[in-house]
């Protein structure tokens, strides 16, 4: 669970076109700085100070992974979390299997024989975190630089797992700001 307040910028003109109004996005969205966070891993919870740094962590990683996501000409626009919809796949559905393909297995005892095989026998190719093996080569071919650190120690899946939903918004907010509010028209009552 993670709770963050960041105020953001837009500028919108709204115009007054007869029996309805036009919207024209003029300055793209900007997210400012969190302005407040709290944050909980496990049973520890992080407030104040120390809970804001680690909102604005994960939303620095959140921003980035998405930026990264993007360039992957997968869909623009994620119509559900969970379902498929007129857009395409869910983005659970497309965006797991590419990140975290180590968690796509369907058979938890081959899981289990990997990781009991590998117990304490690891070699620079793989981490383990948490009781989940991290593919290292995966990491270094797929990701850049930036992100492989924190894909390898855990800290993208938990980011994933805790914050789905905050990092499909985040992938979708261009395409809505850029493609769906501009031109869209609004009927007076």
């Amino acid at each position: 669970m993670d709770i963050g307040k960041k105020p953001c910028s837009c500028k919108i003109i709204v115009k007054n076109t007869g029996g309805s109004y036009t919207l024209t996005v003029i300055d793209k969205l900007e997210i400012l700085d969190t302005i407040e966070g709290e944050i909980r891993y496990f049973n520890d919870y992080y407030r104040k100070e120390t809970g804001l740094k680690k909102v604005k962590d994960r939303m620095v990683r959140i921003i980035a992974v998405c930026d990264f996501i993007k360039k992957q000409n997968f869909t623009p626009v994620f119509g559900h979390l969970k379902k498929e919809t007129k857009y395409g796949k869910s983005f659970i559905s497309t965006v797991q299997p590419f990140l975290f393909p180590e968690t796509m297995t369907n058979k938890p005892e081959e899981y289990k024989t990997i990781l009991k095989e590998k117990s304490g026998n690891f070699d620079d190719n793989w981490s383990l975190v948490e009781d989940r093996l991290w593919n290292k080569l995966y990491t270094k071919k797929i990701f850049p630089e930036y992100l492989q650190t924190a894909r390898d120690s855990g800290t993208l899946w938990r980011d994933f797992e805790e914050s789905k939903g905050l990092m499909m918004m985040m992938y979708n907010l261009d395409y809505y700001f850029n493609t769906i509010l501009t031109g869209s028209t609004f009927e007076k009552e």
